[in-house]
């Protein structure tokens, strides 16, 4: 049997992402409530602010990062984190 993301990921991120900018959702594991959400430019210093942002809210906790567009818009991001 696979793993619920719930008992294996405090945390889940989401990643909308466009050309000029990624949006990001930060959700808690066991409940699916929305607890920080952020926009970035994917700018190199706006991706570099983002992974700060994500580095401050997850610490070191058990997180499943979810990036739409990892083929095109979301490629850079993906390689990074």
């Amino acid at each position: 049997m696979n793993p619920i993301v719930s008992d294996k990921y405090t945390f889940v991120i989401g990643v909308d992402t466009h050309a000029a900018t990624h949006a990001f959702a930060l959700v808690a594991g066991q409940t699916g409530a929305v607890l920080d959400n952020a926009t970035f430019p994917t700018t190199s210093a706006g991706l570099l602010r983002a992974q700060a942002w994500l580095d401050r809210r997850v610490t070191n906790e058990p997180t499943l990062v979810v990036i739409e567009g990892t083929g095109s818009f979301g490629a850079i991001l993906a390689e990074r984190l």
